[in-house]
């Protein structure tokens, strides 16, 4: 079963996304969004694994451990900002017969962010996807 769509979140990444599964228990997502208008650069890139713990017709429970990283460079001022987070979570995804679909997602984040402590926080992940 593959998806396509949109995603955001701390394990997840942001931006458009693709998602896998390859049989009824293990999936795999990948998201990637390079921007960059002449002053600014934006990238971000998240891979996930899932691990499916209950499926029904319209509605999937899942284990799930991802990773992400967010960098931003600025050119006026120079800054530079790196994110990096990766942590394990539960999530749920529902959808409808059409094969649009809904992922929420809460992961325990380990983040690391440039010149500041590492944090430990419960940030959801969105994803909205395609699914055929």
């Amino acid at each position: 079963r593959f998806g396509v769509g949109f995603t955001a979140g701390p394990t997840s990444g942001l931006g458009p996304a693709f998602r896998f599964k390859a049989n009824h228990a293990i999936g795999v997502q990948l998201s990637f969004l390079p921007y960059h208008d002449g002053h600014n650069t934006v990238f971000s890139g998240g891979a996930q694994i899932m691990l499916t713990l209950h499926e029904g017709t319209n509605a999937e429970a899942f284990l799930s451990f991802g990773a992400a990283i967010i960098h931003i460079r600025q050119t006026h001022p120079v800054d530079i900002d790196t994110t990096f987070s990766f942590g394990p979570g539960v999530g749920v995804r529902w959808t409808g017969d059409s094969g649009i679909g809904m992922t929420i997602e809460l992961p325990l984040c380990l983040i690391f962010q440039s010149n500041q402590p590492m944090k430990v926080l419960p940030i959801p992940n969105l994803s909205f996807m395609y699914y055929f």
